[in-house]
Formats: structure tokens, sequence, C-alpha cells
């Protein structure tokens, strides 16, 4: 799908067609769409279509008209039950005519300013523009991350009710997409690194200052990422802990009851024995067996609770 935007009063608002400085965003683009940016805007396909790749790496190139950036957004994934946290490329071209954003899904990001929601854009200087989309992805960034810390602390809570297999799925999947999210924001700071060189060069004071504010989100967002990741690990020893620990209870229970009740049987097996033993012949006999089990079990459920074994 494509469309197009263009600014009014800081704002932005749809344009009728690709024309001077608008902004052309394309989801999930067909083959006919990215041969039309391309050819309006003097791009090359190969540049347009880059996004489409879901391996492809993120980079910074100077083009012969514009710039081409290409990093990683990232996004919730809710298909499963588990909510799973993963990253998908965005390219992002500046040309001498507009600016073009290439995504293969719908992102909360581009969105933003799609819908208006965010004042004091303008295309007319382009690289202003990239640089707030880039800020408002390392926002991203940090919001999923609080969404991953909160997660992980709700399932801290409940480790003392309950210990689920869900639960450790759980953790492990929100370890993977932190993974991901700390790969995708170190590419991204080289990245930075890459434009913070080329706009140094046209001495652009303005957007360096700017650029200097995202290499700070992301470098925070890193750290938040890092921080949280060594935080499930911790999460993680706990689970395991916890869970031996009530195996190791269960396993001492059944111990202790096994003790108990190999003293009936013990007594209960020499009596079985066809030999003369005392009280064979005394029609109390089982009574009296009874009372002493009775009494030899009650002395050991006692020695073993006082020794906290039971």
């Amino acid at each position: 799908m494509m469309r197009s935007f263009k600014t009014r009063d800081g704002k932005i608002v749809p344009a009728d067609d690709v024309s001077e400085n608008v902004w052309v965003r394309l989801t999930q683009p067909t083959i006919d769409e990215i041969s039309l940016v391309a050819r309006t805007l003097n791009v090359d396909v190969t540049d347009v279509s880059a996004s489409l790749d879901r391996d492809e790496g993120s980079r910074f190139e100077v083009l012969d008209n514009g710039v081409l950036l290409l990093v990683d957004i990232p996004y919730e994934n809710n298909s499963n039950e588990i909510s799973t946290y993963d990253t998908i490329p965005l390219a992002i071209i500046s040309s001498n005519k507009a600016v073009v954003t290439v995504c293969q899904m719908e992102s909360s990001i581009i969105g933003k300013f799609s819908d208006s929601s965010i004042c004091n854009v303008t295309l007319d200087d382009r690289i202003d523009f990239i640089l707030k989309v880039l800020y408002g992805i390392s926002l991203e960034y940090q919001q999923y991350l609080r969404k991953i810390s909160a997660r992980c602390k709700e399932i801290e809570t409940n480790i003392n009710r309950s210990t689920e297999n869900s639960d450790i799925i759980e953790l492990h999947q929100l370890e993977l997409s932190l993974v991901y999210f700390i790969t995708s924001l170190r590419a991204c700071n080289v990245v930075l690194d890459k434009m913070n060189r080329y706009i140094e060069k046209g001495n652009d004071k303005a957007n360096l200052d700017l650029l200097h504010d995202v290499i700070i989100e992301n470098e925070q967002a890193i750290e938040m990422a890092t921080i949280y990741r060594e935080v499930i690990d911790s999460a993680r020893e706990l689970f395991v802990a916890v869970m031996n620990n009530k195996l190791n209870s269960v396993m001492k229970w059944l111990t202790s009851i096994t003790v108990i009740l190999s003293i009936p049987m013990i007594i209960s097996g020499i009596y079985g024995m066809n030999v003369e033993l005392p009280l064979m012949y005394d029609r109390f006999a089982f009574v009296y067996v009874m009372i002493l089990l009775i009494i030899i079990c009650t002395m050991g459920i006692f020695v073993l609770k006082r020794k906290k074994l039971l």
C-alpha cells in the first residue's frame, strides 16, 4: 500500500500525489508500487525494496541524490498465547524530491507521524524528518523494554505460588526478544555514527544537536535492554533454585515417610517367620504388636520433626 503525505503548519497531512517535498509511505508494497516510486523519485529499485528482506542488515549509504538508511524497528507479536517482541527492517530513503519509508508491516512508529500525532515536523528539511523518525524508534524500543521488564516482575512475583512450565517458556521468549533488541540497537548505533560524520561534513549544527539526542536515547535503550537481560537471567536462575528446592523437599518428605513405614514392615516380617517368638501364644499378641508399632512410629515421627526432616 502506498500513501503520500506533506507538511502543513508543522503537521503531516495527506497529499494527493507524489510531488516535491512529500513523504511516500510504502507498507507491504507491491512490485508495481516499488517501480513507480523508484521511477518517480529517481532512486534505485533495489534501495526501495531493501527492507523487504527480513535478514537485511542496518546500514547508512550516501546516494547520488540523497541518502539511504536501513534500521530495525521493534514490534509486538500477539499471534501466540505469549506476547513476544521482534524487530523488522525499515528503509528510509531521502532524495532530492521526497522521503520514502518502506516496511513490510504496519508500524506504530510510522503511524504516529502519518496520523499527525507528532507536531513540528517539516519535509523541507528531510534530515530533520529522518532524525525525528529515528528518535521515535528509540523511544519505541524503550516502551517495549518497559513492558518486558513489567512482565518479568509479574512472573517473579508468581514464583512463590507456582512454577509453571509456561512461565519458564515465557522468560525464554522475553530473553530472545532482548537479544533481538540489543543486536538491532547496536547496529543502529553504527548507522547513527556514520550519519553523525555525514552531518558534520555539512556543518548542520541544528540537526547535529538532534542527532546527539537520538544517540543518547539509543544508548539508553541498549543499556536498558542489557540490564533487563541480566534480570531475566537472574529470574531464570531463581526459578531453577526454587524448583530444585521444592523437589528436594518432596524427596525428603517421601524418604521420611519411607523410614516410618519400614518399621511396621520389619516387625511384621519378624513375626511372620515360622519360629518361636514372644507372645506368639497370647490371644492379645496382635494388640500388643499394634500398640508397639504405634509407639515406635510416633517416636520416629517426633524425632524426624525435631530434625526438620518431616
